[in-house]
């Protein structure tokens, strides 16, 4: 048995399998959830439905999700929430718990995980009203990268 551990190793916390991804400047390590936790609409309640910042969803992963963790080990990241248009109106969030972006995605590709199922990003398809507001951008079960109404 080794004590080293590889990008897309699986990495089991609370009965939670996670995929290592990578590792950031601080040491801290960028994992993703091995399985689909539940299946949530990406904004339920606001008028910009695309916008993480505003996002049902990230209260849930802030809330519901981050309570089945231990809390002391983990570490906030900054996530930059441009558009698939390149639009960065939305700025950049802080969450412990996030969804990976777009470019993220493409990045470690070969390391996720095959959900079986459609996986919201953070990446909104553009930003703006009236239509923009309503597509997030994710991953289909093939990989490629699609959008998806967000509510």
């Amino acid at each position: 048995m080794t004590d080293t551990i590889n990008f897309g190793d699986t990495i089991r916390v609370n009965d939670i399998d996670f995929t290592f991804l990578d590792v950031d400047v601080n040491g801290g390590w960028l994992c993703i959830t091995s399985k689909v936790w539940k299946r949530l609409k990406f904004c339920s309640d606001r008028r910009i439905y695309n916008n993480w910042t505003t996002s049902s969803l990230r209260d849930i992963c802030n809330t519901e999700f981050l309570s089945l963790l231990d809390n002391r080990m983990l570490l906030s990241q900054v996530s930059d929430l441009t558009a698939d248009n390149g639009d960065d109106s939305y700025g950049k969030t802080e969450d412990v718990i996030t969804l990976l972006t777009c470019d993220q995605l493409r990045r470690y590709y070969r390391l996720l995980p095959n959900w079986g199922t459609f996986v919201w990003s953070l990446t909104p398809w553009y930003c703006g009203e009236p239509d923009g507001a309503i597509y997030v951008q994710g991953r289909n079960s093939d990989g490629t990268l699609n959008n998806s109404w967000a509510s």
